[in-house]
């Protein structure tokens, strides 16, 4: 006979969503992993800190060594210690180790497949991942922007052999999804003044008559986006949003106070949502 579960077992100091059916928990200062009946997976494993599992590795930091955890709860290291490493992502990661400046994109394995010196990588998304790099900037443009951070940075993708997309930077860009990615083509620290923009995989804009002041990613097939932004008593209010499809072309241009993204391919809209 199945022995009922105490609550008391169920009560962590913090949490992490399930992912790859399993997750990380705390108590008295550690982090251990449980299956979705609430077990103990590796019951002589803690932790002082852990990521969630992702394509079979999970990253743990304990007493100041950083490597990888495989679901069954062997640990994984590369030729190296590591100084940073991303989450795995479309069987990679990208890992700096100590005393380097180079980073490098491994396999489940630890082979180095490429090598990058000029910028900072992120994890993967639908074959393309974010780098960054520091942006040189003027004495005029630090002072005309005196709260902004000591170091600005700009940023681009590259493929799965670490070239890069395309020859343009961007002041912020977003993981793909559906095969578009949401860029900043204009970030003014100064003025608050952001605009957006998708880029598909070949680097190309995709909506072509102006940019947005908000974008979310795309969901469903479709994008939404707000042409306005305003504040009222201090909080951002959106007037006027509208979505944009894989053909950059602007669907249902209604006035809706929440859009949200398509999960499911269909939306609920009144009739007082029309313009």
């Amino acid at each position: 006979m199945k022995k009922k579960q105490d609550m008391a077992d169920c009560v962590f100091d913090d949490a992490s969503d399930f992912s790859e059916g399993l997750a990380w928990v705390r108590r008295e200062g550690k982090s251990f992993c449980i299956n979705k009946q609430g077990i103990n997976v590796f019951p002589t494993l803690r932790y002082d800190f852990a990521w969630p599992f992702s394509n079979g590795y999970a990253k743990i930091h304990n007493q100041g060594e950083l490597f990888f955890l495989d679901a069954n709860g062997i640990a994984k290291y590369g030729k190296k210690p590591f100084k940073y490493a991303s989450d795995f992502s479309e069987g990679v990661s990208f890992v700096l180790y100590e005393d380097e400046t180079t980073w490098y994109c491994v396999d489940k394995e630890f082979n180095e497949l490429f090598a990058i010196d000029e910028y900072v990588p992120s994890s993967y998304a639908e074959g393309y991942a974010i780098v960054k790099r520091e942006k040189s900037v003027t004495s005029e443009e630090i002072e005309s922007n005196p709260n902004s951070y000591p170091k600005v940075y700009e940023y681009n993708y590259i493929d799965k052999k670490g070239h890069l997309l395309s020859d343009v930077w961007y002041a912020g860009a977003e993981r793909f999804s559906e095969g578009f990615a949401i860029v900043t083509l204009i970030c003014d620290w100064k003025d608050s003044e952001y605009s957006y923009n998708y880029i598909d995989t070949q680097g190309h804009i995709l909506y072509k008559g102006g940019n947005f002041r908000i974008s979310d990613s795309f969901s469903g097939g479709l994008g939404a986006v707000s042409f306005e932004e305003t504040i009222i008593d201090d909080e951002f209010v959106n007037p006027y949003k509208c979505y944009v499809d894989k053909y950059g072309e602007l669907v249902m241009p209604y006035k809706i106070n929440s859009p949200t993204s398509f999960s499911f391919k269909k939306i609920i809209i009144k009739d007082e949502d029309f313009m």
